[in-house]
């Protein structure tokens, strides 16, 4: 679910066209940037651990083996803490922009000269990829007869866990330059 999702993209060309030695610096140019942002992709807030028994009150028998965060939504599937909904929390949201510049040449009739210069993230902003989704860790006390629900501190809930551009080509940002001969 990505309710909101923009990309901006355009093409400009130099609208004059200046005659005599000074045209030849100043004609031709074209520029085309790019912005792309989406909101924050959403993401469930999970569980970790399990208990084999469930303990109603402290120092009472166990009541049946029902604490097991592989069975909390009857399949197996993902570790969603009960009474929480479904992709209930979103990352960040993501943008980036992308700019290309280009200076043709008319060297000669049939030969034209093009310098290229591409910036790939240019503003080098990192978008968050993974987040912590696990929240809570429960476990089995025996000895006291009761279950134990903590806040998971391996990876803390919501802490950025990566910051790569799963859905962009370039993460970081890089430039690149080309010089094309056509004939």
């Amino acid at each position: 679910n990505v309710p909101n999702r923009l990309v901006v993209y355009t093409v400009a060309t130099s609208p004059w066209h200046v005659r005599g030695p000074l045209g030849f610096l100043t004609n031709d140019f074209e520029i085309a940037p790019d912005f792309q942002t989406q909101s924050g992709l959403p993401y469930s807030m999970g569980i970790s651990g399990s208990s084999s028994k469930l303990y109603t009150a402290p120092g009472l028998a166990a009541q049946q083996s029902i604490i097991s965060t592989s069975s909390f939504n009857g399949s197996g599937g993902t570790n969603r803490v009960p009474g929480f909904n479904r992709n209930n929390f979103t990352y960040p949201k993501t943008w980036f922009v992308d700019l290309r510049v280009s200076k043709r040449i008319v060297v000669r009739e049939r030969y034209k000269l093009e310098f290229l210069a591409e910036a790939f993230n240019l503003t080098n902003h990192q978008n968050v990829t993974g987040v912590g989704t696990t929240a809570y860790a429960i476990s089995e006390d025996a000895t006291n007869h009761v279950n134990n629900l903590v806040p998971y501190t391996s990876t803390p809930f919501k802490s950025i866990t990566s910051t790569d551009n799963s859905n962009f080509a370039y993460n970081v940002r890089q430039i690149q330059m080309a010089l094309r001969l056509s004939f």
